[in-house]
C-alpha cells in the first residue's frame, strides 16, 4: 500500500482555466484510493478542503491543515494538534514595520484580519475564504480565542518581500515556525511542518511507501524527505529538491501506477 500526500492550492486544486486539471486529479485520486491512501497536506483549514471536495464526492483518507498544525483522519477525528502560542501583538507590530499587506487568523468559528495596506482584493479574498470555512468575521482581535489559533496567514507584496519578512519573524524568538508560500507567510506552531504531518499520517496508517507533491516553499520539507514530485508551475527551489517534475497530481499517480 502507498501513501500519496499532496499540497492543495496550486498543486491539486485549480479553478478558471485549470479547472479541467483539478477534475482529472479528483478522478485519479478516487481510483488510487481503491488500493492506497491519499492525503491533502495544506496551509488551509480543513473545512474549506472538505467543502470543495465534497462537491465531487471525494472523501480523503487524511487531511493535515495549517501546515501540519492540525491533522485529521478521514472521519474528521483529530490525530494531532499543535496550536500557535506567540505574542500576537508583537507579531503585528513587526508586520506593520515591515510593510506587510495583511495578516489573518481564526479560532473557534471566528476570523480576524488586519490590513496594514488597504487592499480591497485582499479583504474580498479573505472574506470569501472565511465563508468557505464557516467562519464569522470579527472586528477586534480580542474577540478570538487566542488559545485555539493554529495559524497566522501573512500577505506580502511578492515572494521576495515574503522571504525577508519570514526571516524576521523567525528571528523574533517565538516558539513557532514560519514558512513562505509564494507571497504569503504561514506562521504555525513550533515544529509544525508538512514533513512531520506526513510522517504522522504514515505512522497512523502503517505505510512505509510514501510519495508527496507540491509547488511552493512550505512543501519542500515533505518533498525532499520522501519520494517527492513537483508540479510544472512550482518554484525553481522546489523543483531542485523533487525527484521528478510532472504536469499534475493525475500524471504523478499515472507514473506510480505504471510501477506497480
Amino acid at each position: 500500500m502507498k501513501l500519496f500526500a499532496s499540497d492543495f492550492d496550486g498543486t491539486f486544486y485549480f479553478n478558471g482555466k485549470k479547472q479541467e486539471v483539478y477534475l482529472k486529479n479528483i478522478s485519479s485520486v478516487k481510483e488510487f484510493q481503491k488500493n492506497h491512501k491519499f492525503a491533502i497536506v495544506t496551509g488551509r483549514d480543513a473545512n474549506s478542503i472538505v467543502n470543495h471536495l465534497s462537491q465531487h464526492n471525494l472523501k480523503l483518507d487524511y487531511i493535515a491543515c495549517f501546515n501540519g498544525g492540525l491533522i485529521y483522519d478521514g472521519d474528521m477525528n483529530v490525530l494531532h494538534s499543535n496550536r500557535l502560542k506567540i505574542d500576537f501583538e508583537k507579531l503585528m507590530e513587526l508586520l506593520d514595520e515591515q510593510n506587510a499587506q495583511m495578516v489573518s487568523m481564526c479560532s473557534k468559528g471566528r476570523g480576524f484580519f488586519r490590513q496594514f495596506k488597504e487592499n480591497p482584493e485582499n479583504a474580498k479574498f479573505t472574506l470569501g475564504l472565511y465563508k468557505e470555512m464557516n467562519v464569522l468575521p470579527v472586528s477586534h482581535f480580542e474577540e478570538l480565542d487566542k488559545e485555539n489559533i493554529y495559524m497566522a496567514s501573512v500577505v506580502c507584496d511578492d515572494e521576495t518581500h515574503a522571504k525577508e519578512v519570514c526571516r524576521q519573524i523567525n528571528e523574533l524568538g517565538f516558539e513557532c515556525s514560519a514558512y513562505v508560500n509564494r507571497r504569503y507567510i504561514d506562521v504555525v506552531g513550533k515544529d509544525a511542518s508538512k514533513r512531520k504531518a506526513v510522517e504522522m499520517i504514515a505512522s497512523h496508517a502503517s505505510i512505509h511507501d510514501i510519495y508527496t507533491i507540491g509547488d511552493s516553499f512550505n512543501d519542500i520539507s515533505m518533498i525532499e524527505s520522501f519520494y517527492g514530485f513537483a508540479v510544472e508551475d512550482a518554484n525553481d527551489e522546489v523543483k531542485k529538491v523533487a525527484k521528478q517534475v510532472v504536469l499534475s497530481v493525475n500524471d504523478a499517480i499515472s507514473l506510480l501506477n505504471q510501477h506497480e
